[in-house]
Formats: C-alpha cells, sequence, structure tokens
C-alpha cells in the first residue's frame, strides 16, 4: 500500500469508502491536514451532513478552547482516515446496513471524529471542577457541563461504570507532581452521548408534527431519519470514546488502592469493534507524536502471511524508545504485535 500519505490520498477519492451520508458530503482534501482550521471545519460539516453540529455548540468550553480542538484537528482527521483502513485489514464489514440503516461508518464518524473534544474540559484546570469531580465523580459532570444521561448504563460497556467513576475521580487528583485532570474521553463520550439525544428532541420539536401519521419516536427532518433506536448507538460510539483513553494498568492501581478487585482479561477485544479500532487507530496515529511529514515516512502494508491485520514499517533514523507505544499495544488491546526490526505485524489476538 506504501506511506500513510499515498493509503491517505487514495481514500480520499473514494467518498464512498468513509462517507456515511450522500444527500451532502464535506470537503476533505489531503492538504487540509497541514492546516488546522480546515480540518476542523471538515468535522464540524461532516456533524452537519447528518443534522448534529449541535454537539459542538452552546458549550462554553468549546467557545473558550477553541483552539485546542483546531490544534488537535489534523490528528483526529487522520484517525478517522487512519481507522478505515485498520478495519479493512481486519476484514471488518464497514458497508453493510442493519435494519436501522446504520453501518460501522455512521459510528465510525461520530466516535472518531468527537474523540478528542473533551480536551476542552481536560485543559481547563479549573481547580473548583477538579474538587467536584474527586469528590463526586462523575456526577459532577451535571453541573460542570449539564450532562443528564448518567444514569444510563448501556454508555458503560467496555467498562463497568463504578469502575469509570473511580477512574474519573482518581484522575482528576494532584499527585506525585501530576497535574489532575478531567479525563477528555470519559467527558467526551458523555458529552456526545447526551448532546446527540438532545439533538433528537430539538429535531423532533421543530419537526411537522401537525401530520396525523407523525411519530414522535421515528420521524424526518430536514431529509435526514430520526429514530429512538439510535439511542443505542450513540451509547456505542460514546463509551468507544470513553475507553479509548482508559488506560487498564492505572485503573488496577486505582482499583487495588480502593480496596477493590482488580480487573483480569479486559483489555479492549475485536468484538467490541469500534471500541477496538478507535483504540487502534488513536494510539498508532502519527501526527500527534512526529507531526504531519511523518506521513510520507511511515509505511502501512498488508500483513505478509495473508492474515487479518497489517504492518507498519517505520523510519530508520528513528530511536529505539520511539517504537514503545507501538510495542505496548498488547498491554490493554487484544492484539499480538510481532517486531522485526523497524517493521511491526499487528494481529488479532
Amino acid at each position: 500500500m506504501g506511506t500513510l500519505k499515498k493509503l491517505y490520498k487514495d481514500l480520499i477519492k473514494d467518498p464512498d469508502r468513509w462517507l456515511y451520508y450522500h444527500s451532502s458530503q464535506p470537503c476533505l482534501e489531503y492538504e487540509m491536514l497541514f492546516d488546522e482550521t480546515a480540518s476542523y471545519n471538515f468535522i464540524i460539516n461532516y456533524f452537519k451532513c447528518g443534522g448534529k453540529e449541535k454537539v459542538f455548540e452552546d458549550d462554553p468550553y468549546i467557545i473558550k478552547y477553541e483552539y485546542v480542538l483546531k490544534e488537535r484537528s489534523p490528528h483526529i482527521v487522520s484517525t478517522f482516515l487512519l481507522g478505515i483502513q485498520i478495519a479493512k485489514n481486519l476484514n471488518f464489514d464497514i458497508n453493510t446496513k442493519n435494519n436501522d440503516n446504520i453501518n460501522f461508518k455512521y459510528l465510525w464518524f461520530m466516535a472518531c471524529l468527537y474523540h478528542d473534544i473533551g480536551y476542552v474540559y481536560e485543559n481547563d484546570y479549573n481547580c473548583m471542577n477538579l474538587r467536584m469531580v474527586q469528590k463526586e465523580g462523575l456526577n459532577a459532570l451535571k453541573d460542570i457541563c449539564n450532562i443528564k444521561c448518567l444514569r444510563n448504563n448501556e454508555l458503560f460497556k467496555t467498562y463497568k461504570k463504578r469502575d469509570i467513576d473511580l477512574y474519573f475521580s482518581n484522575r482528576a487528583i494532584c499527585s506525585s507532581g501530576n497535574i489532575g485532570k478531567i479525563d477528555h474521553g470519559i467527558v467526551g463520550g458523555l458529552l456526545l452521548y447526551d448532546r446527540l439525544r438532545k439533538n433528537f428532541y430539538e429535531a423532533r420539536n421543530k419537526a411537522n408534527r401537525n401530520d396525523p401519521n407523525f411519530s414522535m419516536d421515528k420521524f424526518e427532518y430536514n431529509e435526514l431519519n430520526y429514530s429512538k433506536t439510535h439511542f443505542e448507538y450513540y451509547a456505542e460510539a460514546a463509551d468507544a470514546i470513553i475507553a479509548h483513553n482508559i488506560w487498564i494498568n492505572t485503573l488496577n492501581e486505582y482499583l487495588t488502592k480502593n480496596n477493590k478487585v482488580p480487573l483480569e482479561g479486559n483489555k479492549i477485544d475485536k468484538n467490541n469493534r469500534l471500541a477496538f479500532v478507535l483504540a487502534l487507530a488513536d494510539t498508532l496515529e502519527p501526527i500527534k507524536k512526529y507531526g504531519i511529514f511523518a506521513l510520507n515516512m511511515i509505511s502501512f502494508e498488508k500483513t505478509k502471511d495473508g492474515k487479518d491485520g497489517f504492518d507498519l514499517i517505520m523510519p530508520d533514523e528513528m530511536k529505539e524508545n520511539d517504537y514503545n507505544y507501538i510495542c505496548n499495544l498488547s498491554d490493554w488491546i487484544n492484539v499480538d504485535v510481532n517486531r522485526c526490526g523497524n517493521r511491526f505485524s499487528i494481529r488479532y489476538k
């Protein structure tokens, strides 16, 4: 397949591979990866194609820290493209739609393009907010960002809610020189789910309810279909975002410290395909580590033995420590990582 640059350019030329909505299409060009604002606009416009741009609106933290999101946008768009290719190499079906007209591409755009939006909260070192999270855990988000959906257990499938709550509150504690943080993955996933549900109800209020055949649970608005059955897909996307930044070893440290049993065998698995692809793509995406020019230096290939998976060929000039994030994938994702020099083969375990 060649370099990531070539892979991305080939992908972009074929919108059927990455686009869910066909009534409108967000502009995507390879050169946009060099432009933070253009990358950010692609993210916004993809959500706008689905009538979901409200997930970015009316949030004072997104307004205040929009520059943070723009800085991360080339990484987000690169992750989006890399994840599409990873899913293909893992032989995931990304095109077939189910009875609700949903396929992997629908879930992927929501999960991937929103996965780092929570940085607007993580980058705001508000001592009052941190103290609230330390004391109240997830419940603090009711006041911090007006999230109302915390009792919905369908949100917490990869990890149990009680474990996420513990992880969230402990991440906010300052210790050993580390500054406490509001975990961007957890707040981002919950924010997406909350805002998508609110977007559904707002669209329902604006739809033509004078129609005698109007259904409160399933309707059309602005030529887009809305259904309460989509809530479970919102939850799946949210769960993938929540899980993508939870380090199982760190979680087990928190559990042990609080006299709870550590988790065993809780690596993100291929059966949890959305979280699986997001964890891989977000970790392996190189712009956030090395900059845009890494796309022309790292190659992505099919596995030599033809099995489901992929090979990454890293530049010769990289230092040994630069490979740690690849070698450590199997610590929290259920994959085998085999290394031969600067070539890394990643397969199902």
